[in-house]
């Protein structure tokens, strides 16, 4: 491996992009990512036990993977408009964009979402290890025009040795969400709108991380097939 992944100019470059299309982003992070989580996290018991229905429970798990999948393929167009030094999109652009992949979008997260969580029932270190090799599959789908098993063969094939370095960048993800999710509660539970800071906080958090997966697909193609933004964006067209 010639090349490391840059996590600090990636996470720069995420705000940068998030601050062009902070109106947009957020509001395709509500829609895909917060309601959806709000709706899971609505059917957890509160005793700690498992709901005697787990189906509401799956369903919720469900769409906040498609969810999820669907954001990140969606701002693939905002990541790629920067990088190309062209304007950020509006927010009908981007919805627009969003249908126009919500078929990929929808097969792959269906697909990743069925191995990572057969992986998670096998003792959740196997679910993890499919999440890290299938790290890139909704960007390759969208970027490269891949069928759902090209796509994870290809994710595969990007993500082979810096699995590790995605591991770290994934549990600093999970904490930090896990603290502002906290800080919310606290800060606005006296308030009485802690649901809905709550949401749009974890939409703002979903809608960075969607781009920063953008971002490692881009410079995983960069490093490995040593593509420019331009060469990418070819099959698009």
């Amino acid at each position: 491996m010639s090349e490391k992944l840059n996590f600090s100019s990636i996470i720069e470059r995420g705000f940068t992009i998030l601050g062009r299309n902070l109106a947009g982003a957020l509001l395709l992070a509500i829609l895909l990512a917060g309601l959806p989580g709000m709706f899971l996290q609505s059917q957890f018991p509160t005793s700690g036990q498992l709901p005697q229905n787990p189906g509401p429970l799956l369903l919720g798990s469900l769409l906040a993977s498609i969810g999820q999948a669907l954001l990140v393929g969606t701002l693939l167009y905002a990541v790629f408009r920067h990088m190309l030094g062209l304007a950020a999109p509006g927010f009908g652009t981007l919805f627009s964009y969003g249908i126009q992949i919500s078929v990929p979008g929808i097969l792959v997260a269906l697909a990743v979402a069925f191995i990572t969580g057969f992986g998670l029932v096998l003792f959740v270190v196997p679910g993890i290890i499919a999440m890290l090799m299938l790290y890139v599959a909704v960007p390759a789908a969208v970027m490269e025009r891949l069928s759902v098993m090209a796509a994870l063969r290809r994710s595969y094939q990007l993500t082979e040795g810096y699995r590790w370095v995605l591991l770290s960048f994934q549990i600093i993800v999970w904490v930090v969400s896990f603290l502002l999710g906290w800080i919310v509660e606290v800060l606005f539970r006296p308030l009485g709108v802690s649901m809905v800071a709550g949401v749009v906080v974890a939409s703002l958090a979903a809608a960075f991380t969607s781009i920063v997966v953008g971002l490692i697909y881009h410079d995983l193609r960069r490093m490995k097939d040593g593509a420019t933004a331009e060469d990418m964006v070819q099959a698009l067209k």
